[in-house]
């Protein structure tokens, strides 16, 4: 599974059957589309945060962007859209995921085909374009770009509210207003579906995919919840590879499925003590987007004797509720409620992307942590923005060592291998002494 010995680059061996069967999930999705295309039916290019039970009721094959980011990076492929696209006049500072996406959208309109060096066969032309509004300005302006330079796709922005901190989230009146905003934006959306595809919004289909997300996403958090055994059953370069049906496939049920799978199968790892690797030393938290061109980082911490045992990113909060019964006003009561677990554990930087300090204590105390990883992503500040401060709450709360690394998740070329080897290495030394000190 690793690329050439001796490259610095290399993909991640992975501990779970479930999280080795991805790449045939993955193939099988993209090529749904491809499918869609070929068919007729109507295909959207959409970026995380669109509700995927809507696209899955609606009979819409959807494609991601940032996730087609992550597909080129893992195979070398981003640097060669992302130079397209600066040469195109957009800057490296820019989100890797919206560079890798312009350059492969100039590069489809040159060929008036999908690039035969595309990888696992490519994003078909789309339909629709569609977008939220929260987390960060690419995922509108990237959008209003894709619709204004490359395609003649129509675009929608859902235009879904979170709650900024220093709101008081009991307050009855602050409640009804974000709700009063969702359900008119989760409507909005509906409406454009029906005009755009011709069809009418079946409500008992879409009961029915609220029901299954629910489902599947308290099946993610009973994952984590086994996730704190010792020794760590289930390491964060399998969760980072599991994401899809989480992200993607929410509300049909194959996403259900799969996380059952999940479950079972590391649920039989803990009953049966099966670790990540042979001899656990150390137990680690990732903070931050994973450098998905070199996963392989994690199997480096593993040669070591660490295992990154849980991840701030992607995670899935305790399980809400929701009346299935009225659908679409269910889909806007879940996003509130998610937004409130996050100002509940402290949301104080950013509420939307931003990982509560709060937690990362929490996660510490409960999965008996040794230390911290934070990835200061170059371009994806959204999520970066906060490291700073949750480091300080940690020397002041908790006395564990932390290492920042600075790269991006898509782009290669912010990746010094010699120097961030060097600091993990000084940094496992770290956590070797401290231990050392703790056992005298």
């Amino acid at each position: 599974m690793t690329q050439e010995k001796g490259s610095e680059l290399q993909r991640a061996v992975r501990s779970t059957e479930t999280a080795r069967s991805v790449n045939k999930l993955a193939k099988e999705w993209y090529a749904k589309a491809e499918q869609a295309r070929a068919e007729g039916r109507p295909v959207a290019w959409c970026m995380v945060g669109m509700p995927p039970q809507l696209l899955y009721v609606f009979g819409i094959e959807a494609v991601w962007p940032e996730n087609y980011g992550t597909v080129c990076a893992a195979r070398q492929m981003a640097v060669h859209f992302m130079e397209i696209a600066e040469a195109d006049g957009y800057s490296h500072d820019l989100c890797s995921y919206e560079r890798n996406a312009f350059g492969y959208a100039k590069r489809m309109c040159e060929l008036g085909a999908i690039p035969t060096e595309a990888p696992v066969g490519g994003l078909p032309e789309p339909d629709l374009l569609l977008t939220p509004s929260q987390t960060c300005d690419p995922r509108c302006k990237g959008f209003q770009a894709l619709a204004t330079r490359f395609t003649k796709a129509p675009l929608y922005v859902c235009d879904l509210q979170s709650v900024p901190y220093g709101l008081d989230m009991n307050d009855e009146t602050v409640r009804k207003r974000y709700l009063k905003q969702n359900v008119e934006q989760m409507w909005g959306l509906v409406h454009f579906l029906e005009k755009e595809t011709g069809k009418k919004l079946d409500e008992a289909k879409l009961s029915e995919a609220v029901v299954n997300s629910l489902k599947a996403q308290r099946l993610i958090w009973e994952v984590h919840q086994l996730r704190r055994a010792l020794p760590s059953p289930m390491p964060s370069e399998d969760q980072f590879a599991c994401i899809i049906p989480q992200l993607y496939m929410l509300g049909s049920p194959e996403a259900v499925d799969f996380y059952q799978r999940l479950y079972d199968e590391v649920k039989y790892r803990v009953d049966h003590k099966i670790g990540v690797i042979p001899n656990e030393k150390y137990r680690l938290l990732w903070m931050g987007i994973p450098t998905w061109f070199n996963m392989g980082i994690f199997n480096y911490f593993e040669s070591l004797g660490a295992v990154s045992a849980m991840e701030t990113t992607y995670y899935v909060y305790p399980p809400v509720t929701a009346d299935p019964s009225r659908p679409v006003e269910a889909l806007a009561e879940i996003y509130w409620k998610r937004n409130r677990q996050l100002h509940d554990l402290g949301a104080e930087v950013t509420p939307e992307s931003g990982t509560p300090a709060g937690l990362v204590l929490e996660f510490i105390r409960e999965y008996k942590l040794d230390g911290v990883v934070m990835h200061a992503t170059r371009s994806c500040r959204a999520i970066a923005f906060g490291q700073a401060h949750t480091r300080k709450r940690l020397q002041k709360e908790l006395d564990v060592p932390v290492v920042a690394i600075e790269s991006d998740m898509a782009d290669p070329r912010t990746w010094s291998d010699a120097l961030i080897k060097m600091q993990l290495n000084a940094f496992i030394e770290t956590m070797a002494s401290k231990k050392a000190g703790a056992a005298a």
